[in-house]
């Protein structure tokens, strides 16, 4: 009877990512330390993921993990030495690895060609230390043969030949008339994988693919099929002009393998076996520790926001009795139930939202990999620096964020560290240094990548925009520096003298702006013209419930996220001035554009006759008041300000933010909505989306 393995499916998964997550931060630690216990720990990931892949049936993965483990065992064993080589052709494997889990989570299994190309990473693994083999290196003969195997190669040629197997040197020629020569070798591989399997090749697979042979090419190959069968098959492929097969004849003997009892147990045993045995500190641990859905986390969410919904209206409900009964019994009984359910609701939403709480690590540990290939690319020498990888944000946001980080990442390598040479020249260290930093502020999380490079130039960018018609020269040269620099997130422009393929500075930066803004966020530039950058990112820690200022429009409620507010005010209609007809105040010095809600949302709702009586009452003395003061809501959006001109401030509340769902669509300025503690629906304003919609329709300044 065959086990059902389905169910360990996402749980293997799960594991394997874990274990690939650790391997590949320890291969960058492998290139500054050799010390036992990194490597141990190294071969220990690659032991439980090796037992686990074969434990599952996908063997594929676990042979190639196989051969990355001989590699470790020998590093472990002193046999072998780190070197770089070595550590590009275990990351090669890796990266193998990871596709194979992709196809496995997509395909629920790995369509990875097992015979050929594994086979080729299993040969860039044994060639990774400088040229050295892992040992000798067994040198076998046949006729007209230039083929030296490895170590692994050789035992693999030794379990295929005690398992009835014959071994076969084939010698491929192609016609000399072949204008495709490594896709006609590729094609004759592909063959024969349908017989049996590629052992070794000359030239080696990286040569076969660039086409580093001139008409023929040698193949070690095993099978069960007779050589007029495989003569038969190579001799379909087009432009083969001839094929020779020889039966493989070793200098040595070869020994059926010796199987100890310790051998022949299952790989998944010796994982058990080997996990068994944690730590005290581990199995404290892991006895606080359990995997959940995060469908679930999501479902208690939407639960938790019912609860706010609730709690906030038996609030508003209670405050509505004490206007009409004083010392009630039955008053002071709801208000102290309120009272408590406001306490376990508090609670339950911090639990709640500390269990969606991830630390930020999850993304960062994804860049030490992708800067070293990028500076080995570059040819630059960098250090980069993570702080503050413990800060947590919830995982929707989390979740989101790589791309913007990575771009900014990748324009810090490409276009703000200078060269070796040229930073000795400016009397900078030949190493460029690139920091990346989170740490928590007030309700936000703040994330920085710094760099020690270049710096923009603000001129430069002064003179682009105005190239590209953004600007005229007049108002170019208004621009202050920190102006200016910000122009870098306009559409399309870019100061790079050259594109390349790893960044364009400019190209893309709006759309991590957009990007970035969408989650409630802002980044800024602060840079100085040879000493660096440092770009700044500033997020919500979750999405799911924000704190708001509630504001009146007519007879509308609006929620202003209290993450963009910067201060209220009440003004004097005196100090309202138009600006190319446009209003604005005088604020501490500078202009402050000002926007009137009520012209960018008009709000007509459905009233009785007695409820238009008292709006036109309203009207009258909203007129009225216009003459004298006016409540002002002082929004930030980006490095900018922006004045919102209200009927009325209501104040600060926690609100659940509902999506509007397809069937009402996108509305500019609006992002979402809430359900008020009176049963009522209030709009949660986009302050970028409200802005540029202010600005589009003319009702608001347009910023130089």
């Amino acid at each position: 009877m065959q086990m059902d393995m389905s169910e360990f499916h996402n749980v293997f998964l799960e594991e394997a990512q874990e274990q690939m997550d650790l391997m590949e931060q320890d291969f960058l630690a492998l290139e500054k330390e050799t010390s036992p216990e990194l490597l141990q720990r190294i071969f220990r990931a690659a032991h439980t993921l090796k037992g686990s892949s074969k434990a599952m049936g996908f063997m594929t993965m676990g042979d190639l993990t196989h051969a990355m483990e001989d590699i470790l065992d020998k590093l472990r064993q002193g046999e072998l030495s780190v070197t770089p080589p070595m550590v590009d052709a275990l990351f090669q494997g890796l990266d193998a690895l990871k596709q194979m889990k992709d196809e496995i989570a997509e395909a629920g299994d790995t369509t990875f060609n097992s015979s050929r190309q594994t086979s080729a990473l299993r040969a860039i693994l044994d060639k990774g230390n400088g040229g050295n083999v892992l040992s000798k290196g067994v040198e076998v003969s046949a006729s007209d043969s230039n083929i030296v195997l490895t170590d692994e190669q050789t035992l693999t040629l030794q379990e295929a030949l005690s398992s009835e197997f014959t071994a076969y040197h084939i010698k491929v020629t192609l016609s000399s008339e072949c204008m495709m020569k490594s896709i006609r070798a590729i094609m004759v591989l592909q063959t024969l994988e349908t017989l049996g399997a590629v052992i070794a090749l000359n030239p080696d697979e990286e040569g076969i693919e660039n086409e580093q042979f001139e008409d023929s090419f040698e193949i070690l190959f095993t099978t069960q099929s007779d050589p007029e069968d495989i003569s038969k098959a190579v001799n379909r492929v087009s432009e083969v002009q001839a094929v020779q097969v020889t039966k493989w004849q070793a200098e040595t003997p070869v020994e059926k393998p010796v199987v100890t009892e310790s051998a022949m147990a299952t790989p998944y045993q010796e994982t058990v076996a080997a996990s068994n045995a944690p730590t005290p500190a581990a199995q404290a641990k892991q006895s606080q520790t359990i995997r959940v859905d995060v469908t679930r986390l999501d479902k208690l969410i939407n639960l938790i926001g019912e609860l706010v919904i609730d709690r906030t209206r038996l609030v508003q409900l209670g405050m509505k009795l004490s206007e009409n009964a004083h010392a009630s019994t039955l008053l002071e009984s709801l208000n102290e139930t309120s009272a408590h359910i406001g306490r376990i609701t508090d609670e339950l939403q911090d639990e709640v939202m500390k269990a969606r709480m991830l630390p930020i690590e999850n993304v960062f540990n994804r860049f030490p990999r992708m800067v070293r290939d990028i500076s080995q690319k570059l040819g630059k020498d960098i250090n980069f620096v993570i702080e503050g990888k413990e800060t947590e944000l919830d995982r929707s946001v989390i979740e989101v964020i790589s791309d913007p980080l990575i771009h900014m990442l990748r324009n810090s390598l490409d276009h703000g560290i200078e060269m070796p040479h040229e930073r000795e020249v400016r009397g900078k260290t030949r190493q460029g240094n690139v920091w990346i930093r989170a740490y928590h502020a007030e309700n936000h999380v703040v994330i920085e990548i710094e760099d020690d490079g270049r710096g923009i130039d603000p001129q430069r960018l002064r003179d682009k925009a105005v190239q590209m018609g953004m600007l005229s020269v007049e108002g170019a040269n208004r621009l202050s520096d920190s102006e200016a620099i910000n122009l870098i997130f306009a559409s399309g422009l870019s100061t790079a003298k050259e594109l390349s393929d790893v960044s364009g500075r400019g190209v893309g930066m709006d759309i991590v702006r957009t990007n970035l803004e969408k989650l409630g966020g802002t980044v800024s530039i602060d840079s100085r013209l040879g000493r660096g950058s440092r770009f700044k990112v500033k997020l919500p820690l979750t999405l799911a419930i924000i704190r708001a200022l509630l504001v009146k429009v007519g007879e509308g409620v609006f929620a202003l996220p209290l993450t963009a507010v910067i201060e209220t005010l009440k003004i004097e209609s005196s100090e309202i001035h138009e600006v190319q007809h446009h209003e604005v105040i005088l604020q501490r010095g500078k202009t402050l554009p000002l926007i009137r809600m009520a012209k960018v949302f008009p709000h007509e709702g459905a009233m009785t006759p007695a409820e238009k009586t008292l709006a036109q009452r309203d009207t009258v003395a909203a007129t009225q008041a216009e003459t004298s003061s006016h409540f002002l809501v002082v929004v930030g959006y980006g490095e900018k300000q922006v004045g919102l001109l209200v009927d009325r401030l209501i104040g600060e509340q926690e609100i659940v933010i509902k999506a509007l769902g397809s069937f009402i669509g996108d509305i500019p300025g609006i992002s979402g909505a809430t359900i008020l503690g009176d049963g009522r629906v209030g709009l949660i304003v986009d302050i970028n989306g409200l802005i540029q919609f202010a600005v589009e329709s003319r009702n608001v300044v347009a910023y130089p």
